[in-house]
């Protein structure tokens, strides 16, 4: 009986190892991470089939870096957040370009 899933065991087992080596920065940053502040220095207005977005553009001080970025995150019709709010910056230890913003609850 063993042998009829063997295959499907080892496959599992394969693939289980692949994802865990592919995200395993992402696993690392659940347990270990720097937080730092940072404060939103402006948005950056597209336009996506008509439609407005906003990104907040981001200055931070990380590891002793001053490091400015725009957020991958976006809100639509308006700014969700007035220029100079502060936020946090969740990154990773070792890779400081792989990070996670973490903003305030809105009012």
């Amino acid at each position: 009986m063993l042998n009829d899933f063997l295959p499907a065991i080892i496959i599992s087992i394969g693939i289980l190892l692949y994802l865990s080596w592919r995200f395993r920065d992402e696993i690392y940053m659940k347990f270990k991470y720097l937080d730092s502040e940072g404060v939103i220095e402006n948005w950056a207005k597209t336009k996506v089939k008509g439609q407005e977005r906003f990104h907040p553009m981001i200055k931070a001080r990380i590891n002793g870096q001053l490091v400015k970025f725009k957020a991958s995150e976006f809100c639509e019709d308006h700014p969700m957040y007035p220029v100079g709010t502060r936020i946090v910056i969740r990154s990773h230890p070792k890779k400081l370009e792989l990070r996670k913003v973490i903003y305030p609850k809105p009012l």
